[in-house]
């Protein structure tokens, strides 16, 4: 999908729009259209990477990042991210936490747990270990995320 072609259709389409109902102010937006191309473009482009965003936040693994091929060309890739297990603490001791939850939280929690074939203490163990890992990654390698223009 090019981005430039999708941005013309939507311009293309709103100008129609607007020389059905005006044909006076049609001709004045066709003049001014061309200059809003890359705003568009910017705007589909923080689209997709918002739905790559929700697409990730429903996958019980990995996610989904956009790439740009190109400066036209936009690519959903998925990025399998297996759940590494679990390292022991240094110590090798333990620790117990009482944990106050709403019920609906844990009632999903639990329901995740039973999904994945585990514990809902270590599914628990493996959501907290797999989010602290991913705050302690490296960064400028890959950028996540959109900026916004």
């Amino acid at each position: 999908m090019k981005m430039s072609t999708v941005t013309q259709e939507i311009l293309s389409d709103l100008q129609r729009a607007v020389q059905s109902i005006d044909p006076a102010l049609g001709d004045r937006l066709a003049q001014v259209l061309p200059l809003a191309s890359g705003t568009v473009s910017v705007r589909l482009l923080s689209l997709v990477t918002e739905l790559s965003a929700e697409l990730s936040r429903v996958l019980p693994a990995g996610l989904v990042e956009v790439r740009l091929t190109s400066a036209e060309t936009p690519e959903l890739v998925y990025v399998n991210a297996e759940p590494a297990p679990i390292a022991p603490a240094d110590d090798g001791e333990q620790a117990r936490v009482t944990l106050r939850l709403p019920m609906g939280l844990k009632e999903r929690a639990e329901r995740a747990a039973e999904d994945a074939g585990v514990s809902l203490n270590s599914w628990i163990v493996n959501q907290l270990t797999d989010g602290l890992r991913s705050r302690s990654r490296e960064s400028g390698r890959r950028l996540r995320g959109y900026g916004k223009a």
